[in-house]
């Protein structure tokens, strides 16, 4: 399975629901809409030269064209490559790394991309998605003119999404994404959080980053749900968005989520039919998953490992804790081979409690079976 054939599926089986709407423009299109744009950015790309295996560059802020961009790759069999906005002064490192052919910007990046233009030789054309600018091409016109797109065998294996780790240990590293791993993942993922046709989201976090991917757009595309994204994250603006469209599932992280507990607070409600709230990039407060779970009748749910990797290692259940593990993560997914070991880095026997170092200096507590579940214990 690849992306594309997750995209053309649900096109065939909901051609007019709502595939993806944009907050901040109040813009939506459908399921059909998004399989034909697609088809277009595809055939717009491969006369600008695009083949499979080529790396296709975007520099922008959250919105449809984004997203449309990443499957008119996809459909191409070249390789989406994800450079944040918030890199803008980096921007040469990151096409340097990453080599795309062509770069898609958004028109407030142009004095970045202009200014070290010299210094991104791999870069034979740049799209601007707000119109033509000064060796640009303009984004409409291109996708307006653009022929069909050409045939191309995508397998499971092949590469798909090219996104940068923060830099934490040092310079931001690249993490490739293949379709068929990353499309297992997202489906053990959706199954896990019990996403449904019905459900709503609302991503506000970058595309740039693999999170969004792995926990809002994938697992909620294998379910046919409508999907959410705004391009920059406001408080009280944000929950509005929320209960204006009644969004069921909310990926965000332990910041985003303390600041939606405010604002609920200061209405007297959560937003009127948010039941998940999928929580990465952070260790999650006990008291702040508490205070969803009780106050606002809301599964604050955690996730464990790296989203570059193409998914999690572990996940929780959106559903009432019991006590003892509350403030545990989850149990492992089942794409994923989970193997518990003490700090001499040898296996734990099954049934029997461990306790593992893992990068970053985490110590996770592993209970007994069945539960398999991980309690973050703190910094060590």
């Amino acid at each position: 399975m690849n992306f594309n054939d997750m995209l053309r599926r649900a096109a065939l089986r909901h051609p007019a629901k709502t595939f993806l709407c944009w907050a901040d423009k109040d813009r939506s299109m459908t399921y059909r809409e998004g399989w034909e744009i697609s088809g277009q950015v595809a055939g717009a790309l491969a006369q600008l030269g695009v083949v499979k295996g080529d790396r296709v560059g975007i520099f922008a802020h959250n919105g449809l064209d984004y997203l449309t961009a990443m499957f008119g790759a996809w459909r191409l069999g070249a390789i989406s490559c994800h450079i944040n906005v918030l890199e803008a002064e980096n921007i040469a490192y990151f096409v340097r790394h990453a080599t795309p052919r062509v770069l898609i910007y958004t028109h407030d990046m142009f004095p970045f991309v202009a200014a070290n233009r010299v210094a991104m030789p791999s870069v034979e054309h740049y799209v601007c998605l707000d119109g033509e600018q000064e060796g640009a091409w303009d984004w409409n016109q291109l996708i307006g003119s653009a022929s069909a797109p050409p045939e191309v065998v995508v397998a499971g294996d092949d590469p798909a999404h090219l996104s940068y780790t923060s830099g934490s240990s040092g310079k931001p590293k690249g993490a490739l994404l293949a379709h068929g791993p990353t499309a297992r993942a997202t489906q053990c993922i959706a199954e896990r959080l019990r996403y449904t046709t019905d459900d709503v989201t609302l991503g506000p976090t970058s595309p740039a980053s693999s999170y969004g991917l792995v926990v809002n757009w994938l697992p909620a595309l294998h379910r046919c749900a409508t999907i959410g994204l705004m391009s920059r994250w406001e408080p009280e603006t944000g929950w509005d968005e929320l209960d204006r469209r009644g969004v069921t599932v909310f990926p965000a992280n332990p910041l985003i989520f303390a600041d939606l507990l405010r604002v609920s607070r200061e209405k007297g409600r959560p937003p009127r039919s948010l039941r998940l709230a999928p929580s990465g990039g952070a260790p999650l407060p006990v008291d702040l998953k508490k205070a969803f779970q009780d106050e606002l009748g809301v599964f604050l749910v955690e996730s464990y490992g790296q989203s570059e990797l193409g998914g999690f290692v572990a996940l929780g259940y959106p559903q009432p804790q019991e006590e003892r593990h509350f403030n545990a993560i989850g149990p492992a997914l089942p794409d994923k081979e989970v193997r518990i070991l003490n700090e001499a880095g040898e296996e734990v026997p099954v049934g029997e409690p461990g306790e593992m170092c893992l990068r970053g200096g985490c110590m996770l507590r592993y209970w007994e079976q069945p539960e398999k579940t991980a309690e973050v214990l703190g910094d060590g």
